[in-house]
């Protein structure tokens, strides 16, 4: 390894058996290399790395060529010097160590340069906890006091704030994700830049902004949520979004402080609601559109929305009729938005709700014991045909009893009785 590094000792991470090989057969052929970045820092966290990412002074032919005959090797982000390697069905990304060249678009470089010097790779990343590289030779290879962050649970930009902000404007929101996920702070100088800087966001693509804000609200964190309104980020990604949040802040943190109190699963739909509990479904459903949440999610909470200030009667009739409108799933998480926002009757109506359920009562059009073909042989046709078996899930949903193939084409043929005499007294 060249150049003057710092060592924290030889204190040991456990990494996986694949990377450990990747790194010793780097070091066969005569190359350095090391886990770095986010898994360094969640092994010291205590916590289990999703991703294991690897720095080496190899270049990418290089490494193609090493690794070609014994792993699959994908070309990733070859051009910034990241390749691939599946080793036993697990993917590791491997960058050759670069500094960057000017980030005109405050987001990729616009090219970079492979160098041999492990520093001046790390000094080019966002963070002093994320700056932290080892192997099992070395060790930990802490150059910018990232072990120390870790240890005072600070976020601190590695050099020059303003110029780690400039070339990835996602930092700045990346560090109030890791404030919110790791329950840190951000410190003084970075921070107060961040908030100089803060209009360049706007130049970032909403997809990457939707993956950070949604691993921000996960989080649930109500102590550092504030960090989102105080430092005005959100009025450059979605000026709306930032009024609304601005204004019901109060509400939308004891949401989520409900949220986490009740002990639910991570849920972000859930925690979206949570969210836009004030806002109209069709606005809030516009709002996710842009912010790219998938048409399923859009949809549920837009219903959900729709429902959230509706009271719901302890009956099963209209129990049943609200399930048929939106879905089992989300009348149960209906339910638990209600409880977040202050209703007391959910109890009641959950417990008929299980017993319609455990039941098999008949709730949807699938459910009757008669179907569209069979309306179409008893004479009707076209729109009339659904019209029909929605009268028909009316009467079931009222009295279970009358799903019966026998007693719904009974009613049937009262209805085409009673639309004959209709005709007939219209012509």
């Amino acid at each position: 390894m060249s150049g003057a590094h710092n060592f924290f000792g030889k204190k040991k991470i456990n990494i996986p058996d694949e990377a450990r090989c990747i790194i010793d057969v780097l070091y066969k052929n005569n190359f350095e290399a090391y886990v770095v970045g986010g898994c360094v820092r969640d092994c010291l966290l205590g916590k289990n790395p999703k991703d294991w990412d690897i720095t080496t002074n190899a270049k990418p032919n290089e490494i193609k060529e090493i690794f070609n005959d014994t792993a699959k090797i994908i070309e990733t982000g070859i051009a910034h010097g990241t390749l691939t390697i599946i080793l036993n069905k697990k993917k590791f990304e491997i960058t050759t160590y670069r500094t960057d060249g000017i980030y005109s678009d405050y987001r990729r470089p616009d090219k970079v340069d492979f160098v041999s010097d492990l520093k001046e790779d790390l000094s080019r990343r966002d963070f002093c906890m994320n700056a932290i590289a080892y192997n099992d030779r070395d060790g930990l290879v802490d150059l910018f006091g990232g072990l120390e962050d870790i240890n005072e649970k600070k976020i601190r930009c590695v050099g020059d704030p303003g110029k780690r902000f400039s070339e990835d404007a996602l930092r700045m929101l990346r560090a109030l994700r890791f404030a919110n996920q790791l329950d840190f702070y951000i410190d003084d100088m970075s921070y107060s830049v961040l908030k100089k800087k803060i209009e360049i966001i706007k130049f970032i693509s909403i997809e990457r902004v939707h993956d950070e804000l949604v691993k921000l609200f996960l989080a649930l964190n109500i102590n550092k949520i504030y960090l989102l309104r105080e430092s005005g980020i959100l009025k450059f990604i979605n000026h709306d979004f930032y009024v609304y949040f601005d204004k019901n802040f109060d509400g939308i943190k004891k949401n989520l402080a409900r949220v986490k109190l009740f002990s639910f699963d991570k849920n972000i739909d859930i925690i979206l609601v949570s969210i836009l509990y004030k806002m109209r479904s069709e606005n809030a459903y516009e709002l996710l559109r842009f912010f790219k949440f998938d048409n399923k999610t859009c949809n549920k909470i837009r219903i959900i929305l729709s429902c959230l200030y509706k009271k719901i009667v302890a009956d099963k009739y209209l129990i049943k009729k609200l399930i048929a409108y939106m879905g089992i799933e989300n009348f149960y998480e209906l339910l638990v938005l209600k409880k977040i926002i202050g209703y007391k009757n959910t109890e009641c109506v959950k417990i008929l709700a299980n017993e319609i359920l455990v039941a098999h009562e008949c709730i949807f059009l699938k459910d009757l014991k008669i179907n569209g073909d069979d309306i179409k042989k008893l004479g009707f046709s076209g729109k009339n045909i659904g019209r029909v078996l929605n009268y028909l899930l009316d009467i079931v949903n009222d009295l279970p009893e009358k799903n019966l193939y026998d007693t719904l084409v009974y009613e049937v043929n009262k209805l085409r009785k009673k639309f004959l005499i209709a005709l007939v007294a219209q012509g």
